[in-house]
């Protein structure tokens, strides 16, 4: 019997009301799954959205009236977002499978399975999935397959386009920049790498039109130093003239007007050129990444405070150099830098090395930066659109549909329209007829269930019978699919219709290892007056 006390909730009632409030989220997001989706009303205040996105979905819905419903629907909102937030896409997806794994697994865990022994298989089959993807998985290259792609994520198709288009031109780790346009889409391609932050003082962009300057053949010397004394100048302009340098570009994090007083002096720039810039970093972590990435590409070693107050001695080594530098008040740039080739190589091959290992999100975006910054080549798209909400909308299409082209050029394709899962579900079979335990042959079934529920899902949003086509594609080859939009059988990977492989993993992880930590949950806490958020 469900004991409950004051704010406290146990089983059973728990996992009672927590399929509930999974089962009003999933039943909104399920709509939106596959080529033909369907779409979902919000009601605003005084206006109506139209959405076909999960994630957006998920995101809109705050809460729900019974605070026991609520928390089911909010853990699945959680995993959705965390999902989006990572690799850009999935969110339907993996809100029919996490449901369908949900509701298998409490039907075990009511005929006496141990959840944690469900949760450890369950846990154990899913990398044996993830290894049949990864077997399965084909590089992508080309920019009718990137077309298909951005086709499949953004509801725009000129801007899905668009989007093949550049990051065809860009590759794997070329930056990508977005920002808000008129009512066209336009683009413009930035030679070198940049980074943010600018010149350290408007005094030396005085008279300029625009108001940018550029350096050719410049000494380029890196410090996290703030600049007070102009005294500490003098040895520093020594050396670079002594290197042959008659104009440097100065990396510090602050300047005084009293040393760009001696910096602007007319006797000065008869002998030197020197312009102070910074790269802005929000943490030191931050600014050291920036300064290391600078010193790979220009030569020379960083100049660091390590706790002293002034500039020490500036040895010739620590100079690097660049056939241009740039700067305006927002940013700097280097073009032709001058470090060893070799050097940088090793360079741009630890951060892939850290890329490819890392699992946080904001420390994969963080290195993908990097990466882009540092192996040249910049776009920046003005992301058009009819009103400003449409242009805000636009480019959150963008910014997520760019992140899934990256993921499909980096880890490649899988056969789209839920054939890869499908295909599982075949060899997964072999495993529940060789099952030794009670928790490996429930594990297997509530897996093969869940591997069919986003085709099934697809068919049915479009109109389609999904029983009969499963059938047939089950003892059909790997090779073959269903095209839902022309609904025929054929060779997916042939039509264009591709999924993006690490879209359909971390899809599959998230729901897997979600579901094996819900099902151990035993009792719920209310506060009697939860805050409400916005963003999960």
């Amino acid at each position: 019997m469900s004991k409950t006390r004051a704010g406290v909730r146990f089983q059973p009632d728990v996992n009672k009301h927590l399929q509930l409030g999974v089962h009003k989220l999933a039943q909104l997001i399920r709509p939106t799954l596959g080529p033909l989706p369907r779409t979902v009303v919000h009601q605003k205040l005084n206006d109506i959205e139209l959405l076909d996105k999960g994630a957006v979905i998920a995101r809109r819905m705050t809460n729900l009236p019974d605070r026991r419903e609520d928390v089911g629907a909010m853990y699945l909102r959680h995993m959705m977002w965390q999902l989006y937030e990572d690799v850009g896409d999935g969110t339907a997806t993996a809100a029919v499978l996490f449901a369908t794994l949900y509701d298998a697994g409490l039907r075990y865990l009511a005929a006496g399975v141990d959840a944690r022994k469900l949760g450890r298989s369950l846990e154990h089959y899913l990398n044996y999935l993830l290894n049949q993807l990864d077997q399965r998985t084909q590089p992508v290259s080309t920019l009718p397959q990137l077309q298909g792609i951005a086709r499949a994520v953004c509801p725009d198709a000129a801007l899905a386009d668009v989007l093949a288009e550049l990051v065809h031109d860009l590759g794997e780790f070329g930056k990508l920049e977005l920002r808000k346009g008129g009512t066209q889409h336009e683009w413009s391609f930035v030679e070198g790498n940049y980074w943010s932050g600018g010149v350290l003082s408007k005094r030396f962009l005085e008279g300029k039109t625009p108001a940018r300057i550029e350096l050719e053949d410049v000494g380029v010397l890196v410090t996290d130093f703030q600049i007070d004394d102009p005294r500490e100048l003098p040895p520093i302009l020594k050396q670079a003239l002594q290197l042959g340098f008659t104009k440097l570009v100065l990396v510090a994090k602050t300047i005084s007007e009293r040393a760009i007083t001696f910096l602007t002096a007319p006797q000065l720039l008869e002998q030197i050129e020197v312009i102070p810039v910074k790269l802005d970093g929000f943490t030191q972590a931050q600014d050291s990444a920036n300064h290391t990435d600078l010193t790979a590409l220009v030569g020379g070693y960083p100049v660091v405070s390590l706790g002293a107050s002034s500039l020490p001695h500036v040895r010739p080594d620590d100079f690097g150099r660049a056939r241009l530098v740039w700067a305006d008040q927002q940013h700097a740039g280097i073009i032709g830098g001058n470090g060893d080739p070799h050097a940088l190589k090793n360079h741009v091959n630890s951060l892939k090395t850290a890329l490819y290992n890392a699992q946080d999100v904001e420390l994969r975006k963080t290195l993908r930066a990097r990466l882009g910054r540092l192996l040249g080549g910049t776009i920046t798209l003005w992301v058009g659109g009819a009103s400003e909400r449409e242009v805000e909308a636009n480019q959150d299409h963008a910014k997520h549909t760019d992140l899934t082209l990256r993921g499909a050029l980096e880890q490649g394709v899988l056969p789209g329209g839920g054939r890869a899962y499908l295909t599982c579900c075949n060899v997964l079979q072999e495993h529940y007829e060789v099952a030794s335990t009670l928790e490996e042959r429930a594990s297997c079934h509530m897996l093969m269930t869940a591997l069919e529920a986003p085709l099934r899902t697809m068919l049915h949003n479009a109109g389609l019978e999904p029983s009969e086509i499963i059938g047939t594609l089950k003892t059909a080859g790997d090779e073959v699919g269903y095209d839902i939009r022309q609904q025929t059988y054929s060779n997916l990977a042939e039509q264009g219709i591709l999924d993006v492989a690490s879209v359909q993993k971390a899809a599959l992880r998230y729901a897997v290892s979600s579901v094996a930590l819900a099902l151990t949950i035993e009792a719920v806490v209310h506060k009697k007056t939860p805050e409400q958020v916005t963003k999960p």
